[in-house]
Formats: structure tokens, sequence, C-alpha cells
């Protein structure tokens, strides 16, 4: 079963398997947590996960299916997991389900450091007029 990833940072679990598949879909970045920096590894955007239950990588927003096995356990309409990549950018924007309408609209593309909106594409036009 094949899902193929569309979601930037997602992060392998500390436990994986490092296999040669594994090592070419995925690279190692640095990130800081806890006020230390530690190395990761990620899943590379249009990497390929050949795993069993890659089904459910697609039901979470984070992947498209890469073969119908996947697609059929998966169990989602194309609309379904649009609106599952949708609800997954908004998690990982961090966005408040009560700036969702906001953020739909691109008013605005996250927050500020004080708590404020970051303008989104259509912020300016909106704030200008």
């Amino acid at each position: 079963m094949i899902a193929i990833i569309t979601q930037e940072g997602l992060e392998l679990a500390p436990a994986a398997v490092l296999t040669p598949h594994v090592l070419d879909n995925s690279q190692e970045i640095v990130v800081t947590r806890n006020f230390r920096q530690a190395r990761i590894r990620v899943w590379k955007v249009g990497g390929v996960v050949d795993h069993p239950e890659a089904y459910m990588l697609v039901q979470m927003g984070v992947a498209v299916p890469g073969d119908e096995k996947c697609a059929v356990a998966a169990g989602m309409s194309e609309e379904q997991i649009a609106a599952a990549q949708h609800a997954a950018e908004r998690l990982r924007a961090g966005i408040h389900p009560s700036d969702f309408s906001a953020y739909d609209a691109g008013l605005m593309s996250g927050y500020n450091g004080d708590g404020t909106h970051k303008p989104g594409l259509n912020g300016a036009k909106i704030n200008a007029n």
C-alpha cells in the first residue's frame, strides 16, 4: 500500500526503521526543541510511503493515495481528501477554530508572536480599502 506525502515537515517516528527506501524518501533537518537543537528525520514532500497502514496518512490529510489499494483502504472521495488536507494545513498553521473563516478567506495566514493576525493573501487588499 502506497501513499505520497503532501505536507512539509512530517516527522518520522523515532523508532522508524531506516531502510534504504525510507532514507531515499526522507531528509534530516535541525530543529529547536526545549531550547536545544536536535536532528530529526522528516518525509520529503512527494516522498513515497510503502506500508500496510499508509492509508492512515491519507485520512490524516498529509498524503494522497499512491495506488488503488491505498485509495480503497482510505475510503475517501477526492473532495474528502482535499478537505482533510485543508484541515491538516490549518492545524499545522496553528489556526484557532474561531479564525477558520478568516484563514479560509485568505484574510490571515497565521499569528504574530503577540497573537495578532499575520495578513493573508487577501488581507492586504481588504485592509487597504
